[in-house]
C-alpha cells in the first residue's frame, strides 16, 4: 500500500512530474494492493492509463478543494480504462473555496470505472459533444452528489424513436428517416428498445448501415421477429452514459446541488434520485433498468422532461413525489416502454400534496401510459394528471390506469400505434374507487375498452362520438340519437337515454357569443318516462360568463307535448368566441328519454 499526493499537474503515469516519485511509480503503477491518491489544490490530473498493473489496486482517489480562494484539483479522465481498479472517487468542497472537480475530456472516448462509490461534492462535467466522444461513468455502490456539488452532463443530440418499415424477422429491421421517422444521431452500435404486443421486448444492437440508399439513411437493426408490422422503436443510446451495477446502487443528487445541464445522458440501472428544491429540466436523457427506471423525491420544484426515453422490465418512468405541498411533472416528446401490468408512469404523492403530472405528445407501450397511487393517503388529495396528444398502444394491460387522483386526457389515442397497428390493449382505460378519469377527445380501440373500481364509474366523456368516425370516445352513461320528431318546430331533436342513476350523461351545446354580452339560450324538451334530475351548467368555454342565472335545473314535460325552457346567465362576456352548456341528465326508471330541440341564443351577437 503506498499514499501518493500530486505535486503539479501532469498525467497519472508521470510519477517524476505528478507525484513526485520516480519513473513508472504512479498510483497503481505495481502490484502492491490498496495504493491511495489525493489531487491536491490547483493540479490537474490526467488519467491516462488504460490499466494498473498486474494485480494493482487504488482504493481512494480524493480530489481537494481550493485552498485561501485558489484553484482546487481536478481529476480529468481521457482513457478508456479496462477495469475497475479505482475503488471510490471523491471531490471535496469547503465553504467558500473552489470546489474540486471531475471532467471527462471533451472530443474523446474516455470511461471511468469504480468499484466503489462516486461522491461528488465539487464540480462534475462530462460533456461528450464531439463526432467521436462517449464518456462512460461505471460506479459499483450507491453514489451521491451533495447539496453544494454543480453538475454539467452533456451528450449529443439523438433522436428518441422511429418507426421500422414491415415485418421483422431477426435479421433485417430497416429503419430509416424517410416514412420510418427521423434517427438523427443514431449510429452502428446503437440499442433500440422494441416493443411486441406482448410483455416481452427485444434490446438489440444495430448491425448495419445501409447508407443513404433511395434518399433515405437507412439502419439494419437485428430485432427479433415477433414484433409489430411497421412498429416502433426507441434508442436509448446516449454518448454521455452513467451505469450503476443493479437496481439499488442509485445515484442521489441531495438538496441543493446545482444542476447547469442535463441533455442527452444514458443512465444505465442506476435511479435517480433527487429531491428538487428548483426548477429541473431534462432533456434528451434515457433510462434502462431491469426493474424500475426511477426518477423520485420531487421535492417543492417542478420537473420538465423534454425528448427522453423510458425502457424498464418493470416500470418505464417513476416519478414519485414525496411529503410537498405542490410540484409539477411535464413530459413532452418522451417515449415510455414498460412490463405488463406496470407503468410508464407512475406517480404517487402523499396526503395533502396535490403533485400534478403533465404529459404532451407523450407514447408508451407495454402498460399503463400513468398510473397513479394513493401511497395510503386520503382520496382525492394527492396527484393530478394531464395528457394531451398521448398515445399507449400495443400493451399488455390497460393503456391509462388511475387508481387516486383525477385525470383529464385529451385527444389522445389508445390500441394502436401510430404506425397504425391493431394491437390493442388488453383494456384501454380503468379506474381505481378514489379516482375520476375525464376524456375529451380521445380515441379508444380495444374490446374491452373501460373498465371501473366501483359502480358508476368514475369516467367521464364529454364529446363522445361528436367528430365523425375520428373519435370512438366511450361513454358510460346513455346514449344520444338525432332524429326527426313532429313535435318539435324544426322536425328534428336530440334524444337522450341516460343509463345511470348516479352520474349523468352529459350532453354539450354550443354557440358563439361577442364581447359585452349576457345571452339567453332557450331550448324546447319534452320527456318520457320517469327521468332523474336534469341540470343545466356552464362548460369549458364561457368568454367571462361566471354561472347560469335562471334555468339551472330543468323539469321534463311529460304529457306528450313540448315546453319552452329559457337559459340565462350570470356576468358579462369578455371576448368573443363560443359558450358551452352542458345538460346532465340522470335515469330514473330504465324507461325514460329526454328530448330537447329548436335551440335560439338571443343577445348574443
Amino acid at each position: 500500500m503506498a499514499a501518493f499526493t500530486s505535486i503539479a499537474s501532469g498525467n497519472w503515469n508521470d510519477g517524476p512530474t505528478t507525484w513526485g516519485t520516480g519513473a513508472g511509480v504512479y498510483p497503481g503503477s505495481t502490484d502492491s494492493q490498496a495504493d491511495t491518491a489525493v489531487i491536491a489544490a490547483t493540479h490537474n490530473v490526467t488519467l491516462n492509463i488504460t490499466a494498473p498493473a498486474a494485480g494493482a489496486t487504488v482504493t481512494t482517489v480524493t480530489v481537494n478543494e481550493g485552498s485561501g480562494g485558489g484553484a482546487a484539483g481536478t481529476l480529468t479522465v481521457s482513457a478508456v480504462m479496462s477495469s475497475a481498479w479505482i475503488g471510490a472517487v471523491t471531490t471535496n468542497y469547503t465553504a467558500d473555496q473552489e470546489r474540486g472537480h471531475l471532467v471527462f475530456l471533451a472530443n474523446t472516448a474516455a470511461t471511468l470505472y469504480l468499484s466503489d462509490a462516486l461522491t461528488m461534492n465539487g464540480d462534475w462535467q462530462m460533456v461528450a459533444t464531439g463526432a467521436s466522444a462517449k464518456h462512460i461513468l461505471y460506479y459499483g455502490n450507491q453514489s451521491t452528489v451533495g447539496a453544494n456539488a454543480t453538475i454539467n452532463l452533456v451528450g449529443r443530440t439523438k433522436t428518441v424513436a422511429a418507426q421500422f418499415a414491415g415485418a421483422p424477422d431477426g435479421i433485417h429491421t430497416w429503419v430509416d428517416d424517410g416514412a420510418g421517422g427521423d434517427v438523427t444521431g443514431w449510429e452502428v452500435g446503437d440499442y433500440l428498445a422494441g416493443q411486441k404486443s406482448t410483455a416481452t421486448r427485444d434490446y438489440k444492437i444495430i448491425t448495419a448501415d445501409d447508407g443513404f440508399a433511395y434518399g433515405k439513411h437507412q439502419y439494419d437493426c437485428s430485432l427479433s421477429s415477433g414484433l409489430q408490422d411497421n412498429g416502433r422503436c426507441t434508442n436509448p443510446t446516449r454518448s454521455c452514459v452513467l451505469i450503476g451495477t443493479c437496481y439499488y446502487n442509485q445515484l442521489t443528487i441531495n438538496d441543493g446541488a446545482m444542476i447547469t445541464a442535463l441533455k442527452y445522458v444514458e443512465f444505465q440501472q442506476a435511479i435517480f434520485a433527487n429531491k428538487i428544491v428548483a426548477p429541473l429540466t431534462i432533456t434528451g436523457c434515457s433510462w434502462y433498468l431491469t426493474t424500475d427506471a426511477q426518477l423520485y423525491n420531487i421535492n417543492a420544484g417542478n420537473l420538465t422532461m423534454t425528448d427522453c426515453v423510458g425502457y424498464a422490465t418493470n416500470r418505464g418512468l417513476c416519478l414519485c413525489a414525496a411529503d410537498i405541498t405542490a410540484s409539477i411533472a411535464t413530459l413532452i416528446r418522451c417515449v415510455l416502454f414498460s412490463n405488463a401490468t406496470k407503468s410508464a408512469i407512475f406517480y404517487a404523492s402523499t396526503e395533502g400534496a396535490r403533485g400534478k403530472a403533465i404529459l404532451q405528445n407523450c407514447e408508451s407501450s407495454g402498460a399503463y401510459l400513468t398510473t397513479c397511487s394513493p401511497n395510503a393517503c386520503n382520496p382525492w388529495t394527492y396527484v393530478n394528471i394531464y395528457a394531451e396528444n398521448c398515445y399507449a398502444w400495443g400493451t399488455c394491460a390497460a393503456g391509462m390506469h388511475q387508481g387516486s387522483g383525477i385525470a383529464f386526457l385529451t385527444n389522445c389515442v389508445f390500441g394502436k400505434d401510430i404506425g397504425g397497428n391493431a394491437n390493442d390493449n388488453t383494456l384501454d382505460v380503468s379506474t381505481g374507487a378514489a379516482s375520476y378519469i375525464f376524456l375529451e377527445d380521445c380515441l379508444l380501440n380495444s374490446i374491452t375498452q373501460v373498465t371501473v373500481g366501483i359502480p358508476d364509474a368514475h369516467i367521464v366523456s364529454v364529446s363522445n362520438g361528436q367528430v365523425d368516425a375520428a373519435r370512438k370516445e366511450w361513454q358510460a352513461y346513455g346514449t344520444d340519437t338525432k332524429g326527426a320528431d313532429a313535435d318539435f318546430n324544426s322536425g328534428l331533436c336530440d334524444t337522450v337515454d341516460p343509463s345511470s342513476a348516479i352520474i349523468p350523461y352529459q350532453k354539450s351545446i354550443w354557440f358563439p357569443c361577442a364581447s359585452g354580452k349576457t345571452p339567453t339560450l332557450t331550448i324546447n324538451q319534452k320527456g318520457t318516462g320517469t327521468l332523474g334530475t336534469c341540470t343545466v351548467a356552464l362548460g369549458y368555454s364561457r368568454c367571462g360568463l361566471t354561472g347560469i342565472a335562471t334555468g339551472g335545473t330543468i323539469t321534463p314535460d311529460y304529457d306528450g307535448g313540448v315546453s319552452l325552457h329559457a337559459i340565462t346567465f350570470t356576468g358579462t362576456t369578455d371576448l368573443s368566441g363560443d359558450i358551452e352548456v352542458i345538460i346532465s341528465v340522470l335515469d330514473g326508471d330504465g324507461g325514460d328519454m329526454f328530448s330537447i330541440g329548436d335551440l335560439v341564443a338571443s343577445n348574443n351577437l
